[in-house]
């Protein structure tokens, strides 16, 4: 995949409009690019490009850096997995897959060559102490059933016990399985692109976000939760977890609105939907 960079100024009002008005950014970015990576989504067999702003929702930091294309390579060098076997766990039958470790049940889609749970992740990630590490959209218990869990970086990575945060995942261990289940493993950058240059935005998104739900993908926008900032813009983003770093502290996220698609950034800590990708 080829990864554009275009300065954010001239692009924000046009392609995405001033998001400022949806809520507090969860967490504020020290040093964030004045280029930043993007996701573009074919529409219709015409490819339209949408910017991200380096603030999580829209709110950018008051300090800047260059940094060219050459020098984000955290992004750049992100690659597909390779396409291994299929996991006992996926009935290619009903289009599921049961979690072995919960006995949930998820609905699957496949797009081109791809096989994506049509479902957010709702798996009990547990602290050493017993406590739950994910949050509910909205921080409302009733929205976990529809809306899955979601996880900051220690929960959808899997290292609750260590208390750490990862950096960038290198290729080395990639695919990276987190908090998926058997043969499932955490989406980069990149294969998300690959599956927006499969199929448009619109038809990714649920009806009830706004979208056609042609694609059977269905995203809802379960906004995400930081300790700083509370639950914010649950009903106006879907913001989903990649294993592709930013920078120390931070981490690349894709982020769909009802109109848009963007690679945005957030700081580790700030919990987000996960969608399981097939190895």
């Amino acid at each position: 995949m080829k990864y554009n960079y275009i300065f954010l100024a001239a692009v924000l009002l046009a392609a995405c409009g001033d998001d400022s008005s949806s809520g507090p950014a969860p967490e504020k970015i020290p040093n964030s690019s004045s280029e930043s990576a993007i996701l573009s989504s074919s529409d219709g067999g015409k490819a339209s490009t949408v910017s991200s702003s380096s603030a999580t929702v829209g709110e950018e930091s008051s300090s800047s850096v260059e940094k060219s294309a050459a020098s984000s390579s955290s992004v750049a060098s992100s690659c597909s997995a390779v396409k291994g076997s299929i996991p006992v766990n996926y009935d290619a039958a009903t289009n599921t897959v049961t979690d072995e470790r919960d006995g949930k049940k998820y609905k699957t889609v496949t797009i081109g060559s791809q096989t994506w749970f049509a479902q957010n992740l709702a798996y009990d990630v547990a602290h050493d102490n017993g406590l739950f590490a994910y949050k509910c959209p909205d921080n409302d218990d009733a929205n976990c059933e529809t809306f899955g869990y979601l996880y900051n970086q220690r929960c959808f990575a899997d290292a609750v016990d260590r208390g750490t945060l990862y950096p960038a995942f290198p290729e080395s261990v990639r695919p990276f399985k987190g908090v998926c289940p058997t043969g499932w493993h955490i989406p980069s950058i990149e294969e998300w692109q690959v599956l927006l240059d499969n199929v448009a935005v619109q038809d990714l998104l649920a009806e009830s976000a706004g979208g056609t739900g042609k694609s059977g993908f269905d995203i809802l926008l379960a906004g995400d939760y930081s300790y700083s900032f509370g639950a914010v813009l649950f009903g106006q983003s879907g913001n989903f977890a990649t294993v592709d770093e930013k920078q120390e502290g931070y981490m690349y996220y894709a982020k769909f609105t009802s109109s848009s698609v963007s690679a945005g950034v957030i700081d580790r800590d700030v919990y987000i939907s996960v969608r399981c990708l097939m190895d």
